[in-house]
């Protein structure tokens, strides 16, 4: 998971002078072997390579954590939400 299943592999084989001109994003939801809770940039290695080994994913890793509404909003702005939509 996260290598393009060989196909990025298989096309720079063809064409190798594309390969430094492409750019490959990996998206990933954080997990028990990836926390969003790091201070700098660089305590992520560790938690990258136990999820993706050694080898690199991507060029860029967009780690996201799903927010809940209703976990960090309290009951006024709700009801000033909601009266918003009624207008």
């Amino acid at each position: 998971m996260g290598y393009g299943f060989g196909v990025p592999e298989r096309i720079f084989a063809q064409k190798p002078e594309i390969e430094e001109q492409s750019y490959l994003i990996t998206v990933k939801e954080p997990d028990h072997n990836l926390s969003l809770d790091k201070e700098e940039p660089e305590d992520f290695t560790g938690d990258l390579t136990k999820v993706f080994g050694e080898k690199t994913p991507a060029d860029l890793c967009y780690v996201f954590e799903e927010w809940e509404y209703d976990e960090e909003v309290d009951e006024e702005e709700k009801k000033e939400d909601d009266d918003l939509v009624k207008k």
